[in-house]
């Protein structure tokens, strides 16, 4: 599974970082499930059996990566490479605003 162990014998892969979530092509043909029924995980919260931390910490690097891209594009187009701030919901009309792109900078 790609788990690597320090010298302690502790995994140091346990963490978001290494986190690959699953791609198209690492869906099956056949993929048959069954509920079980009755079933209880008590150590979980409130009986919880679902996990929700890698969804929501990867989604940040969406935000970075669209940051990147427009500070990427101003020092392209020969804007000011300063701190732009991009909040959430991170829109098509606030990646605009951000690029600093005018309609004069536009061509047909």
């Amino acid at each position: 599974d790609g788990s690597i162990t320090g010298e302690m014998g502790a995994n140091v892969t346990n963490g978001t970082w290494h986190y690959k979530p699953p791609g198209s092509h690492d869906i099956p043909i056949e993929f048959n499930v069954s509920l079980l029924p009755r079933s209880s995980n008590t150590l979980g919260v409130l009986s919880s059996k679902a996990v929700g931390e890698p969804p929501l910490t990867l989604a940040s690097g969406i935000a970075s990566a669209v940051r990147h891209a427009i500070s990427t594009f101003r020092k392209d187009s020969g804007l000011p490479d300063e701190y732009i701030p991009l909040t959430a919901p991170v829109t098509p009309e606030r990646i605009q605003l951000a690029t600093g792109v005018t309609a004069d900078m536009l061509t047909f």
